[in-house]
Parts: structure tokens; sequence; C-alpha cells
């Protein structure tokens, strides 16, 4: 792992950027190979434990950068300092926008209310989770621990910092489970809550990136060719491809829309009221907030969004891409599920909080089966299909579906 090019003036770009209203505070910044920053993007952090489930995102990863169907410029990693891992071989030019993408980023995690505060000390954590897990494995077996692992990750995504006990919570805190087994419940908890916070800002932390990384680089004293190029590497990032919502191009312009209507100039750093119009809603919103209450008109014409309608007709009215967009971001494309009710022993009573898409039931009752295997008593799952009532009772030995 190489150290950022010496003849890249960082300093100058987070001097530039302070200037400018914001506080990236300090950043370390290196250069990886391809395949690093792959293994990186496969797993969210270094030194994470390993799973086959990740050798396959990686193996994706791997053959869509050798195909040339993506590049991974950076990766930054919400830690105290932020690390920022860049690809090696990028030209100057390149490293210059990355860099200031990377201050954009590193301000956002210190402002934004759902990142702000979150443990900082994650890197070294999943060290010791990754060192954990081989004890487990060395003292009661791969195929015992990779079974539990499996189930744990299948069900990663019910878990919440706020609001009801969430699943994964529930069962490893009332199990009847084994140390070691609520042991790795809880770490594959406390990491999948470290990536729940990153998932639901996602749209406004890379619009906030290349809203600020334009600000800066505009203050330079660049060359026409180097301006030039700014501006193909940034239109590149923000490319809107049909059938894919470009988190960059969907951020930036909505922020540029607030930009306006706060009073800035068009293209300008805004200052004065302006400014701290943007920092208050990027101190506050999530991705789904930041759609719900600042999704505009003139943001859904200029990137040409549009919702299908029966046959071949389309809606491009604003409030229709509102509601199909929060229907896809921020986890809202999953099943969200609570628990009801959870005493040690008895029947844990789940909830499927129905927005508008029934479970796939063969599906739900795999997921079921899995569920019941760690909890040791009946599960009981609610949900509506077709507007019907109907529950899902795993008791031990098979799953009934009643109306």
């Amino acid at each position: 792992m190489a150290p950022m090019a010496p003849d890249l003036d960082f300093a100058a770009l987070r001097r530039r950027a302070e200037l400018l209203g914001l506080v990236p505070g300090d950043v370390h910044l290196y250069h990886l190979p391809p395949q690093a920053l792959w293994s990186l993007a496969t797993y969210g952090l270094f030194g994470r434990y390993r799973h086959w489930s990740r050798g396959k995102a990686y193996q994706r990863l791997r053959l869509q950068g050798e195909l040339g169907l993506q590049r991974i410029y950076e990766l930054i990693v919400h830690t105290e300092p932020p690390q920022a891992y860049i690809l090696s071989g990028n030209r100057p030019i390149e490293d210059l926008l990355v860099a200031a993408h990377v201050l954009g980023h590193a301000d956002f995690f210190h402002r934004n209310v759902w990142l702000k505060g979150q443990d900082a000390d994650v890197g070294r954590k999943v060290l010791l989770h990754r060192q954990r897990i081989g004890d487990y494995i060395a003292s009661y077996g791969q195929t015992s621990v990779e079974s539990l692992l499996d189930t744990a990750l299948l069900i990663e995504e019910h878990v919440a910092a706020y609001g009801p006990q969430d699943l994964l919570g529930t069962i490893a805190g009332l199990a009847p489970l084994q140390p070691w087994q609520r042991d790795c419940l809880f770490m594959v908890r406390e990491e999948a809550l470290y990536f729940q916070a990153q998932e639901r800002t996602k749209i406004v932390n890379e619009g906030w990136a290349c809203f600020w990384h334009l600000r800066i680089l505009r203050g330079l004293d660049l060359s026409s060719p180097d301006r030039l190029e700014v501006a193909l590497l940034h239109s590149r990032l923000v490319a809107m491809t049909p059938g894919w919502l470009n988190p960059y191009a969907l951020g930036l312009e909505i922020l540029e829309n607030l930009a306006l209507e706060a009073g800035a100039k068009p293209g300008e750093a805004p200052v004065g009221k302006a400014l701290q119009a943007l920092l208050d809603v990027a101190a506050l919103v999530d991705d789904r907030a930041l759609v719900r209450d600042y999704l505009r008109q003139r943001t859904v014409d200029r990137l040409g969004l549009f919702v299908p309608r029966p046959g071949d007709a389309t809606s491009t009215d604003a409030e229709d891409v509102r509601r199909d967009i929060l229907r896809q971001v921020g986890g809202a494309g999953r099943p969200a599920v609570e628990v009801e009710q959870a005493v040690s022993g008895c029947t844990l009573r789940l909830r499927h909080l129905h927005e508008g898409r029934d479970l796939d039931l063969p599906d739900a009752e795999s997921v079921l089966s899995e569920v019941q295997k760690l909890w040791g008593a009946p599960v009981l799952l609610e949900t509506m299909v077709g507007g019907q009532r109907v529950c899902l009772r795993h008791d031990g030995q098979e799953v009934r579906r009643e109306g």
C-alpha cells in the first residue's frame, strides 16, 4: 500500500475546502492496485472475516474490472481519521479530482447525523472479530461456524440502530445459543449496523462529494486542457444509464437545485445563508429524506427520470418519480421485518411491514426455517399477500401457511 503521490498538494486542496466552509479534518490517502480496491469494495473494510459470499462478489468485481466494464477510482472508509484508498496508476489530473471528492466525503462524515459519532474505531474491531471467528473455527470446526454465519448474513439486513428490537439482535440476545454462537451473531450485527448507516446515506454522501469537488477544483489555477479533462471525468461520474439510478447524479442535482433555491449563483460556491442552508441539509438528511423533501421537477427533467406506466406509457411527474425512488433507496427495496413478541423459549412473533410489495413466499419460508433453527422454538411471521393476511408458522418440523 503506497502513500499518496508527493506531487499532489493535498494540504492546499484541504485549505481550499476549508475556505469554502467545509471541515474535512485529517484524511489519510493511499494508492492501491486494482485487486486491493476490488477486495475493499467487496468487504467494505480491510481485515474483515472471510466468507464465501464475499468471494463471489470479489470475482464479479474482478471480472468487470478486467473487462473494462467498471473502474473504481477511490474508496473512502469512515474511520477516525478517514482512510481514502485511490487507484494506483491514475493520471495526476485524476488524482486531483479524486482527492477533492474525498474531501467532500470526509466533511460529510463529520457533519451528517447518521454518520457523525459512528464507531470510528471499527477498523480495529473488525480485525478482532476476524481473530475471534478464526479461533472459533479452530475450536468448533469450519462447517459449524460457517453454517452459523450463513444464517446470520441471511438476516443481517434486519438490524436497527433505532426503534424496536431488531431480528438479529433479538436472536443474539434471547435464543438458546452457545456462548461462541451468541458472540458471532453480535459481531455480525455490530458490523451490519456500521454498514447500514453508509447505505442509508449513499446518495446524499456522493452528491455532497460531487458538489464540492466541482467548487474546490474551480478555484484552482488549472490549465485549459486540465479543466477540460476534469469536466470529462466529472461527466463520466454523473452519467445516467437507462435502468440504473446513478447516486452521484441524483444527489448532485438535488443539491445543486437546493443551492439555487437558497440564493447561490449557478455553479458558484454558496456563501452566507445559502451555504448555511446546504450545511443544515447535509447535517440532518439521509437518502430517503433527501428525495422525499427536496426532489423537484427541475431535477427530474434535467436527469430525464421517469416511471413506467401500463402499456408503453411513462410518467415524468416529480411526485410519481419520488414515490418510485423511495421504494428503492435506503434499504427500502428489502423486506422490513420487526419483532412483535420475543420471549425466550416461546413463539417468536414477527411482522412484515408491507410497503406495497408482497413477499416471495418460498423465499420467506426458507429464511423462516433458518431463523427457527437459531431460535429453537416456533416462529411466526405475519404478512399480506394479494391484499390478504397470511401467517407463516414454523414449528420446528415444517412451515405452514395460515390465512
